[in-house]
């Protein structure tokens, strides 16, 4: 009977463990790619593969492999990438079975229709780069008939008139930007948005100088004046800044606003405004690559301006320009960098505190009124009874006095009779 029981035991738990089992089994990983079109150094790569690793940690947790590439095509000839050096992307991932492939930035696309393997090729993609054809220029950025497209357009126009709302004075504006071609590329679109600016503001481009000329010439402009760098990456002498450290240094020297058409020059003396955020597109991007490891079609998805634009600002730089809480910031504007002292972040709560001790101090001080009050009137009481005790004392013994004397007066008149008969 018992050995019986014992094998039922292991029966029935071998059946309720034996689903879980499959189940860890089955669970297979995610393998995802990401191909890169230039080096690792640019800014905006980190945050768009920080918020793709943000989603699919999110949804995946451990159970996803990400591998990166940097096709570092900047440091080559314009379409003529070294096949044999693709060959080993090519090669290195022909044995690993990968769900979805992720191609970010400038030249990504072009690069790898004209030199990947067809199981690359094939893969479902989301496509990250920047669309040019509101500006009249063909951009290619599907792979292949399954590729999600992400295709941020420059809306500069929009840029600018924010940056000129915060700053209704200003009368000049200084465009400054780099050597490289996709910074004289980016100065020909600010060029061409700086048309439609009001004709009483003047427009000066600065380029083709060394960072040097560039920062001994912002220290000394003239009242009114706004800076916007379109792109920044090299000066003449040939030094590699990018966005980021080229707003930092032309910020920290310049006496005007130092505006950017993204947040790649955020938190690093760019006041902001209404720029491209590459930290909501990754988030969009792994967004877009959950759902299609999870069986979405990548032609289901369109992305809209609203979806990586975005106003901005940092609160340094709003403080710096006094324009902390003005009312010229557009409403639902995200304030990043807030630096707010101890006091100046709870002086309501300590305005209340010190109400409440106020109030709690003068009630203090009218209990304490009262006490010596009441003591006063106890006092009073006490000395009043005490008067009329002693009153009804010699009240009492001037009646006992006076019975004395009344008794003595009766008592003395029969004796005396008394006395005399009996003489």
């Amino acid at each position: 009977m018992l050995k019986i029981k014992i094998i039922s035991f292991v029966i029935l738990f071998v059946l309720i463990t034996l689903p879980f089992c499959y189940s860890q089994q089955t669970k297979v990983k995610k393998t995802v790619l990401i191909i890169c079109g230039l080096s690792p150094t640019q800014p905006a790569y980190r945050l768009i593969l920080s918020g793709i690793r943000q989603k699919l940690t999110e949804q995946f947790g451990d159970q996803y492999s990400l591998h990166t590439e940097y096709l570092e095509t900047e440091n080559y000839p314009k379409d003529n990438y070294p096949k044999e050096k693709f060959d080993i992307y090519n090669e290195k991932y022909r044995e690993i079975k990968l769900d979805l492939l992720i191609c970010v930035g400038r030249n990504a696309i072009g690069t790898m229709q004209k030199y990947a393997e067809d199981y690359l090729l094939d893969l479902p993609t989301v496509s990250i780069d920047f669309d040019f054809s509101n500006y009249g220029i063909k951009s290619d950025l599907r792979l292949n008939k399954q590729t999600a497209v992400i295709g941020i357009k420059f809306n500069f126009n929009n840029s600018l008139t924010t940056a000129l709302s915060l700053f209704p004075k200003t009368t000049t504006v200084y465009f400054v930007g780099g050597t490289t071609p996709f910074d004289k590329f980016l100065m020909a679109l600010a060029k061409e948005a700086s048309k439609k600016i009001n004709n009483e503001k003047e427009t000066i481009f600065v380029t083709d100088a060394s960072m040097d000329k560039i920062l001994h010439q912002v220290q000394s402009l003239p009242a009114g004046s706004l800076i916007f760098v379109p792109s920044f990456n090299t000066d003449l002498k040939m030094v590699t800044y990018h966005n980021p450290e080229a707003i930092r240094l032309i910020s920290t020297n310049a006496s005007a606003p130092v505006f950017a058409y993204s947040d790649m020059g955020l938190g690093d003396g760019e006041v902001g405004g209404y720029i491209i955020s590459f930290e909501r597109t990754g988030l969009l991007s792994g967004e877009y690559a959950v759902k299609i490891l999870n069986g979405a079609s990548p032609n289901s998805f369109s992305a809209a301006e609203k979806d990586y634009y975005d106003y901005v600002f940092d609160w340094r730089q709003l403080k710096r320009w006094n324009l902390v809480n003005s009312d010229l910031i557009p409403a639902g504007s995200t304030i990043m960098y807030e630096n707010i002292s101890f006091i100046d972040r709870y002086k309501w709560v300590g305005g209340l505190v010190l109400l409440l001790i106020l109030l709690q101090t003068l009630l203090i001080a009218n209990l304490i009124r009262l006490i010596r009050k009441q003591k006063l009137m106890t006092q009073k009481i006490i000395e009043t009874e005490s008067k009329y005790r002693n009153f009804l004392h010699e009240d009492r013994s001037l009646r006992l006095g006076q019975l004395t004397a009344s008794l003595s007066h009766e008592l003395n008149q029969p004796l005396t009779a008394i006395l005399s008969t009996a003489q």
